[in-house]
């Protein structure tokens, strides 16, 4: 087991967040870096086209999944490993400042009271929890910090890998789609504005909310539900704050 972060959008943190159909998947494009590590060939060297690439999620070694890609030069194959593995700690950064004294600190949100004590507030202002800044805050010279830039003692959510799989991203279900967190965006204004006409053909409408979420990502980087890019299908569940978490 080892800990590492994970970013994840104010949307996503809440969709995690809901009490009735929480997200408990993420799909990360195996073929971009900082995804996937590969044995011993860089990544952009790799032959991703068509279905040369072959799912080994059959063939584990110590419980690994990975995917063999062949060089885009030769016929050899290399292994390409998730960036996670099961029973990994992945502690949530997003999107972030620390408190204020114009800041109301009283809200500690019911979705945290089974996974931390009283006496253990929040320790730092979540933009998903808090929205945009007001004017006279601004004025004041806040702003919110990357989720990059989240240190280990401002994270609040952590979640455990239960299961890893790679696929293709078009072969989500309508489970898959729940479970990715779309029951929360279709029902919040976060998913208004997508352009829900366009669909892939005959798809649930779960599917469609998720297929116009990743579109509204990924397209932009090259990797669209019409390019159907290999994925790495993370499981997890919420879990307790580590023991000896740092708090400076």
């Amino acid at each position: 087991m080892s800990m590492k972060p994970i970013l994840f959008s104010g949307p996503m943190v809440r969709a995690i967040l809901e009490k009735q159909n929480p997200k408990t998947q993420t799909r990360r494009v195996a073929q971009t870096k900082g995804a996937s590590v590969c044995d011993s060939a860089p990544l952009q060297d790799l032959n991703w086209c068509g279905d040369v690439v072959d799912d080994a999620s059959h063939l584990f070694e110590h419980g690994d999944v990975y995917l063999k890609v062949p060089d885009a030069g030769t016929e050899t194959r290399h292994r390409v490993f998730p960036k996670y593995k099961k029973s990994d700690i992945l502690w949530v950064r997003e999107t972030w400042r620390e408190w204020d004294e114009s800041d109301e600190i009283d809200d500690d949100p019911e979705e945290f009271r089974e996974w931390r004590p009283r006496t253990d507030p929040l320790p730092a202002c979540m933009r998903a929890d808090c929205g945009e800044l007001e004017e006279e805050q601004r004025e004041a010279g806040l702003k919110w910090r990357p989720s990059i830039f989240m240190p280990k003692w401002a994270c609040r959510l952590f979640l455990e890998v239960e299961n890893i799989r790679a696929e293709r991203v078009a072969n989500l279900t309508t489970s898959d789609a729940y479970a990715e967190g779309v029951a929360h965006y279709v029902r919040t204004a976060e998913f208004k504005g997508l352009n829900i006409n366009s669909k892939p053909a005959g798809a649930h409408s779960s599917v469609m909310a998720f297929y116009q979420l990743w579109n509204s990502i990924n397209a932009k980087r090259g990797f669209g539900w019409d390019e159907n890019p290999w994925v790495w299908v993370y499981e997890f569940k919420r879990t307790l704050k580590p023991a000896n978490w740092p708090t400076v």
